[in-house]
């Protein structure tokens, strides 16, 4: 019977992915040498406007960097800090700060070697900073999304093939589930972890994995048309996944290992079509954007039961998600309303923390005049704790718990195409699920720069 360390029943996230207009990026707590190079590059650049309106904090590097990617050859460093604080409820008053830094090597093997279709790409992560839920609040749903991992990282390491005229693409390597199974970039604008990345109750055993923590894996994806898309995915579980000591460089395939088959299938409809000019590119057909899956998972391996009484060889679970943009500031634009909903079941209650989790929100982009890239989010969780958790809980003297719920409300400022930041609030209504601890107020504070 496997012993599933405490980071398996609590779930790490997803950091914020660097984006054109939704720009949700992720970078690192200020070191010496990254100080140092920003201060420089930025002096170098500073009389420039091209670099304030640049898509990277450390610009171009004289024409290098662009020079590079012609090559095949792209280099991409990101920061996200997370800074919060509890108001009132939970166990006291305090704050806490907890970063990622991100670096990532991507080579387009086409270019470099005509392979044609091929990537490869290589990334490690190193965290930092401390836990508001753990050190003040005692709530199950992280505040800082970043939190989770305090060390340096090998992440990812993997291959990827695309062909039948890009509508297919295989990968195979070391990354996480949660990279593209039951994750869009509506999470990555929250600060939650019960939102960010994907939905936390997901993550409760170990067998659907999160980043920063990966294992060996292959994922097949097929689009055949723009409105359809379909994943498969096979994983290894594994209780070395998020050991620190290891770094991610636990690569061994051990026979007690399990494996996780995923699967997902997409629809991403737009509704009330009509024609609007597209620069360039003439007349074309758009509408109000959609996205909706529903996504399967099941396991084997050995789950340790909350009772003690052995293990379960077999677990699994289902989850649903849909966002529909309803209303646009002008036909075709990205700028307006969008909602969003999902559900997550996974019905062992021996081994699951919330077996089922409900959550959605509202988005607006571009809500201020003259701010058309600025976010306003809200969104809300309810989870609620399996009774064998709440047994187990309530053996050792820690009441019992029976749900938790999350509310959050943001603004996010996109100060240029490279940095971000966003004031936010959260409401934890009882923190834990137990009842026992008073309502938590908390603010926070999230900032990110693609380098």
């Amino acid at each position: 019977m496997k012993t599933i360390p405490p980071v398996f029943r609590t779930g790490w996230e997803k950091p914020v992915k660097p984006m054109k207009t939704t720009s949700v990026d992720c970078l690192k707590k200020p070191s010496a040498a990254w100080a140092g190079i920003l201060f420089f590059s930025v002096m170098s650049q500073a009389s420039a406007q091209s670099w304030w309106d640049g898509d990277h904090a450390l610009g171009e590097w004289n024409g290098l960097r662009p020079e590079l990617e012609d090559k095949g050859f792209t280099l991409t460093g990101s920061y996200e800090g997370n800074t919060a604080g509890n108001f009132s409820g939970g166990y006291g008053r305090g704050w806490a700060y907890a970063d990622n830094w991100d670096l990532a090597f991507h080579f387009d093997l086409e270019k470099l070697v005509g392979w044609r279709g091929a990537s490869f790409l290589i990334n490690g992560v190193d965290r930092n900073g401390a836990n508001l839920s753990g050190d003040e609040v005692g709530n199950f749903y992280t505040i800082q999304q970043v939190f989770g991992g305090n060390t340096l990282f090998l992440y990812g390491l993997s291959l990827e093939q695309k062909f039948w005229d890009d509508k297919a693409s295989l990968k195979i390597g070391r990354f996480a589930m949660n990279e593209i199974f039951a994750s869009t970039p509506i999470y990555w604008l929250y600060m939650n972890n019960g939102f960010d990345g994907s939905p936390k109750s997901l993550f409760s055993t170990g067998a659907f994995t999160a980043y920063p923590g990966s294992s060996w894996a292959a994922r097949l994806e097929l689009k055949p048309t723009e409105e359809f898309r379909y994943l498969l995915g096979v994983f290894q579980v594994s209780d070395r996944t998020y050991t620190p000591s290891k770094h991610g460089m636990n690569m061994d395939i051990r026979g007690e290992d399990g494996v996780t088959v995923v699967s997902q299938w997409q629809w991403n409809p737009e509704f009330f079509k009509q024609p609007v000019s597209s620069g360039g590119k003439g007349t074309q057909m758009k509408g109000l954007p959609g996205h909706y899956w529903l996504g399967a998972y099941v396991s084997d391996w050995d789950f340790a039961k909350w009772d003690g009484s052995g293990s379960r060889t077999v677990d699994y679970g289902i989850y649903l998600h849909g966002d529909q943009m309803v209303w646009q500031e002008s036909p075709g634009s990205d700028e307006g309303l969008s909602l969003w909903a999902a559900w997550v079941y996974q019905p062992n209650e021996d081994v699951q923390t919330i077996p089922w989790q409900v959550s959605g929100g509202a988005i607006y982009k571009g809500l201020l005049p003259n701010r058309p890239d600025d976010w306003l989010v809200f969104g809300a969780i309810h989870g609620w704790f399996s009774d064998d958790y709440a047994r187990s809980v309530s053996a050792t003297g820690g009441g019992s718990p029976s749900s938790e719920s999350i509310l959050e409300l943001g603004y996010r400022i996109e100060l240029t195409e490279f940095a971000y930041a966003m004031p936010e609030f959260q409401y934890i209504v009882r923190p834990g699920g137990t009842g026992d601890l008073e309502d938590a107020f908390v603010w926070g504070l999230r900032v990110g720069v693609t380098f």
